[in-house]
């Protein structure tokens, strides 16, 4: 009886620590996620800038002297 018992307690054990080592997986896998998707932002933000740096340029060199608003998309 008493190994019938030290059985399940070994299984249970084994199962919480899969449960565990899933969840783990899963919360990296979710913060690698994030981390791609702020990169992706920060990128885009980027790239935004460059445009309305090279517009403003391109203002410049024509002698216009105000500065138009960024273009809304």
């Amino acid at each position: 009886m008493r190994s019938c018992l030290k059985k399940k307690k070994r299984k249970r054990r084994r199962k919480r620590r899969r449960r565990g080592e899933e969840e783990e997986r899963e919360e990296e896998e979710e913060e690698e996620e994030e981390e791609e998707e702020e990169e992706e932002e920060e990128e885009e933000e980027e790239e935004e800038e460059e445009e309305e740096e090279v517009h403003k340029k391109r203002l410049r060199e024509k002698g216009e002297g105000r500065e138009l608003p960024p273009r809304i998309c």
